[in-house]
């Protein structure tokens, strides 16, 4: 079996998955990264995204910066366009990277550790549903269940 890789797709118009391997090179995550950078500025706005960070065992802290770099670079767009992030957690270690970032880079819109991705769309749902977006859950739920549109 090939080796997991991140993948970014849209659930439903306005949603989007993130989804992190359980081992991450450098070069991948600053690519991946970049990838986002590009590709959000042309997506419908407001916009919501769920990162499923669940399969990570271990972040360095070279990438725990580049991610907290990340959220600083993407803080003038987020703020006027992102809606909500839920970030999928499972393990106490993830947990603790996750806080890490967000204590170098607070995020900028509104945001919960969660511990599933339907608690993960729930929560996507009503802070779209807060900026006047009525999303497709049904669809965003077929898209968790066998993947969404790969955006890249």
């Amino acid at each position: 079996m090939p080796p997991e890789a991140f993948r970014f797709e849209e659930l439903a118009p306005h949603l989007y998955l993130q989804v992190f391997p359980q081992h991450i090179d450098d070069g991948e995550l600053q690519a991946f990264l970049a990838a986002i950078e590009r590709e959000a500025p042309t997506l419908p706005r407001p916009m919501a995204w769920i990162a499923d960070v669940a399969r990570i065992e271990r972040a360095s802290s070279v990438q725990r910066r580049e991610l907290a770099e990340f959220q600083k670079r993407m803080a003038p767009f987020d703020a006027e366009h992102c809606a909500g992030t839920a970030v999928v957690v499972r393990s106490p270690v993830v947990r603790g990277m996750v806080t890490a970032v967000y204590w170098l880079s607070p995020p900028v819109y509104p945001h919960a550790i969660v511990g599933s991705l339907d608690e993960g769309l729930r929560f996507v749902d009503e802070r779209l549903a807060e900026r006047g977006v009525a999303l497709d859950v049904e669809r965003a739920r077929r898209g968790l269940e066998r993947g969404g549109r790969p955006l890249f």
